[in-house]
């Protein structure tokens, strides 16, 4: 939630999976001015190779 009520979300028909959190941290820098603060739990499916490269391409938005 930003500090002007806005929260991004997805409603899902599946379990998460690093493709689907890939698509949603997308969504949630698309037009960001600033840098969004990701919390994220340690489950095994966060640790996937193409998760963590959408991640660093990402980087400059996410903190």
């Amino acid at each position: 939630m930003t500090n002007r009520s806005t929260v991004r979300w997805m409603i899902l028909k599946q379990a998460m999976n690093p493709v689907l959190l890939i698509r949603f941290m997308q969504r949630l820098v698309r037009d960001v001015q600033r840098k969004v603060f990701l919390i994220l739990d340690n489950r095994p499916a966060r640790h996937k190779a193409d998760l963590k490269n959408a991640v660093i391409r990402h980087l400059r938005k996410i903190s």
